[in-house]
């Protein structure tokens, strides 16, 4: 059963995407689309500067043509929107802007970026971090022009709490501004309760990344094979006064597969 059919998920979810790197994607789109998958297509740095518009183009053309709903994850790795220094900052925008540039593409529902908060590196800087961060994702504002309808989502890595997520984004516009839950980082890295995040981020909450781990490493493990209570979740979002987007974070095809089924056999859950 195809991901987007609604009676085959929880029903807190608008549908499921699929993450899946753009270079793997074109090689395994026949699969992709036989399967009935809609792509959270990751946007690393790779592909954004070696492959040719082109090849974004074309792709981005069938998925159209075969009515597939996209949501797109960008570059991340080294990436600082609240660095500093200013030239890692203008760098993350430069890398930042590309992705959005690309995204416009495919006329996506979402676009994720790490905000890029490491308690153990700007603790001390937190009110510098913020500032340099507001100044960062409103210089990317204008480079989302093309993009009306999609959302540009924060999503949660380091941090103990939501609380410097919520800074940043109470300071910062919705639409298109919002919130990306990841359940992994949250296993590993989080002090505070599920229910702390979702009460305190709720209103931004647009998207979810569902894997699993057991609290000691981030492993993209099928949801059920780590400690992660998605029961709880399920519930928690079902409280919410919209659906949310859904993508299994798998690393590889059997993952998927098995997160899917997981996610399938929780159908009647929310």
């Amino acid at each position: 059963m195809s991901p987007r059919s609604g009676t085959a998920y929880p029903s807190c979810f608008s549908g499921i995407q699929a993450h899946i790197p753009f270079p793997f994607l074109k090689r395994k789109l026949d699969v992709f689309l036989r399967r009935g998958l809609d792509p959270e297509i990751y946007f690393n740095y790779s592909a954004l500067k070696r492959m040719p518009l082109e090849d974004f183009t074309s792709l981005a053309t069938v998925l159209e043509e075969n009515d597939r709903n996209v949501t797109i994850h960008g570059p991340f790795y080294d990436l600082s929107p609240g660095a500093l220094d200013p030239g890692f900052r203008a760098l993350t925008l430069q890398r930042m802007s590309l992705a959005l540039e690309r995204a416009a593409l495919f006329t996506p529902e979402a676009v994720v970026f790490h905000p890029g908060y490491d308690p153990l590196r700007f603790g001390e800087h937190r009110k510098a971090w913020l500032k340099n961060s507001l100044r960062t994702w409103r210089n990317l504002l204008p480079h989302s022009k093309n993009l009306p309808s999609t959302w540009i989502l924060l999503e949660n890595i380091f941090e103990k709490d939501p609380s410097s997520l919520a800074e940043l984004l109470e300071h910062l516009p919705s639409p298109p501004f919002g919130f990306c839950f990841d359940t992994g980082h949250f296993q590993v890295f989080s002090d505070v309760s599920l229910a702390s995040w979702i009460e305190t981020l709720g209103p931004w909450l647009r998207e979810v990344h569902l894997h699993d781990n057991a609290g000691g490493g981030d492993d993209h493990l099928p949801p059920g094979r780590g400690t992660f209570d998605f029961d709880a979740l399920f519930g928690h979002l079902a409280l919410l006064p919209r659906k949310i987007i859904g993508t299994v974070e798998a690393h590889n095809e059997e993952d998927l597969m098995e997160s899917l089924g997981y996610l399938r056999s929780h159908g009647s859950a929310s």
